[in-house]
């Protein structure tokens, strides 16, 4: 599998751009190594396709959001490598609003809670392995974001990110604790 940097192509669009800043993160702490890359956006990862059906393709389950990151760790944990290519990249365009960002980034809370789940029965950890993440703010997100045009926008809607995707993971974790399904 290769996979790449997707870019925000609404510079002006405040959400977008903290939307950007968030992945830029994930991709500088899951990616570190980048022969052995462990995240990858499905707008922009490549691979095979007798490989990809083979490793089950996407988990069609996921109808909210995660699918591509759970995809791109079964990948690993079945024993097929990922490649960060630096040179790839795909600019997107999502306008969003305040609304549209909190459900967006609820809504992957929600997708996470399944991924930590799944990833949890594989063996490969669970979410408290990934909570490292977010335990190096400064450097990977409050840093970036005070180098931005409007660093106290940036901070407060990286405050509705934490809050929104917190609330989703919980929600979700909650709905399947009381029998919900997938």
């Amino acid at each position: 599998m290769a996979g790449g940097t997707t870019v925000n192509g609404l510079a002006e669009n405040s959400q977008a751009e903290a939307s950007q800043l968030i992945a830029n993160a994930a991709y500088r702490y899951f990616n570190a190594d980048r022969r052995k890359a462990r995240f990858f956006a499905s707008n922009n990862m490549a691979c095979e396709r007798e490989t990809f059906l083979r490793a089950g393709g996407f988990d069609e389950r996921f109808r909210i959001a995660s699918e591509d990151r759970e995809l791109t760790d079964r990948w690993g944990w079945l024993g097929h490598r990922a490649h960060w290519v630096e040179g790839a990249r795909v600019r997107h365009c999502h306008n969003l609003t305040l609304r549209g960002f909190a459900k967006q980034h609820f809504n992957y809370g929600r997708g996470a809670a399944h991924y930590h789940r799944l990833r949890a029965q594989r063996g490969g950890g669970g979410v408290f392995s990934d909570l490292s993440f977010r335990w190096n703010w400064r450097e990977l997100l409050v840093g970036p974001a005070l180098r931005t045009r409007y660093p106290a926008r940036m901070l407060g809607l990286l405050g509705v990110w934490q809050a929104a995707n917190t609330a989703g993971f919980l929600y979700e974790e909650l709905r399947i604790r009381l029998g919900g399904r997938w």
